[in-house]
């Protein structure tokens, strides 16, 4: 299953299958203008997880915001947090629902931390290991 791409009003919509979604369409149509390029995901609900892998392919190399149009609420923090980490950099994503505003709401989501890397304890003397 091959990711596509297409321009919609100030966003590009990625989605799979032969159509975008109405929701995604509209979407895309009501994202505001900002610097970073914002990119509408239209991704079906039991996406295979090998998928993912070239989903990144298609992602810019700069700051981008995300709108996940079927990605339920608790799922797009973990979703941005691999997006940031696979990226390498912050990513704004959004579920798409409006908050009382009217307005769409953001959470940024940095890249997660390395592992620290654990280094073996020196071998000390008899006295400091019987301290």
């Amino acid at each position: 299953m091959e990711p596509a791409s297409f321009p919609v009003g100030n966003a590009t919509i990625m989605y799979f299958g032969e159509h975008i979604s109405d929701r995604a369409w509209l979407l895309g149509r009501a994202v505001a203008v900002e610097a970073e390029r914002t990119v509408v995901l239209d991704v079906p609900p039991r996406l295979p997880a090998d998928v993912w892998n070239e989903v990144l392919k298609y992602f810019p190399r700069k700051p981008v915001r995300v709108v996940a149009a079927h990605v339920g609420a608790e799922e797009v923090q973990r979703m941005g947090r691999w997006l940031a980490t696979r990226l390498g950099y912050a990513v704004l994503i959004s579920t798409g629902m409006p908050e009382l505003s009217g307005r769409i709401g953001w959470f940024r989501v940095e890249p997660a931390p390395a592992e620290p890397v654990r280094k073996r304890p020196q071998p000390g003397r008899w006295w400091r290991r019987a301290a």
